[in-house]
């Protein structure tokens, strides 16, 4: 059994090709071209947004188009960050179409345009983790900004659709921000992010707080 196994998943990676991304510090290893189109146009955009500040990891990523993720404490996973190798792996189109079913995210089906944000949201992990200033940063921290960073480079009317649908307000007090949160809502934790983000007095300034360690958002669970 472990033989054919080792042999089948050879047998996949035979087929798989690789193709550096035009504009983004990025490799993509994909199955279908279609799907490493929108893989290396989402990592511009995640690049574009961090370049935007004059902030970028230096370490090249390499992103793999999977079809299947092992799940996390029960959750299914559209994708995942593995810091050791500077490595994304994302789930396809199809897969994630698959593993949300009749659940909506967001309010609404699984497309092209919400799919290239999960991608987004993944390579903003990545480079992330490159330059926070904390050894270990929490996980709402990092949530917090690729979550920002997702809703942040979305197409404009996709945004909107899925403000109108959740009606929520930004975090009031910075420190509603945590895992409690996170683990309770993901999507609404991802909208009133955005939403705090978006006021004058946070932005760029509370980005840098969480990537500085200056702010710490509780755990929740200590």
């Amino acid at each position: 059994m472990i033989l054919l196994c080792g042999l089948a998943l050879w047998a996949t990676e035979a087929l798989a090709e690789s193709e550096p991304c035009p504009e983004a510090n990025a490799t993509v290893v994909f199955e279908d071209q279609s799907q490493a189109l929108m893989a290396c146009a989402a990592a511009k955009g995640a690049i574009g947004f961090w370049a935007d500040w004059d902030l970028a990891g230096s370490t090249p990523l390499t992103i793999e188009v999977v079809e299947g993720l092992t799940p996390v404490h029960g959750r299914h996973l559209f994708g995942m960050y593995d810091a050791p190798t500077s490595t994304i792996k994302i789930l396809s189109l199809t897969a994630c179409q698959e593993s949300v079913g009749a659940n909506p995210i967001f309010g609404m089906a699984f497309d092209e345009e919400l799919y290239r944000s999960f991608i987004v949201h993944e390579v903003a992990h990545a480079i992330a983790d490159q330059i926070f200033a904390v050894d270990i940063p929490s996980i709402a921290a990092h949530e917090y900004i690729a979550y920002v960073a997702q809703l942040a480079t979305m197409p404009v009317m996709l945004r909107d659709r899925i403000l109108s649908w959740a009606s929520v307000e930004g975090f009031v007090d910075e420190y509603e921000i945590s895992e409690i949160y996170l683990g309770f809502s993901p999507e609404h934790f991802a909208l009133k992010s955005y939403l705090h983000y978006l006021r004058p007095e946070n932005g760029k300034a509370f980005v840098n707080r969480l990537l500085t360690g200056d702010f710490v958002p509780e755990s929740g669970f200590e």
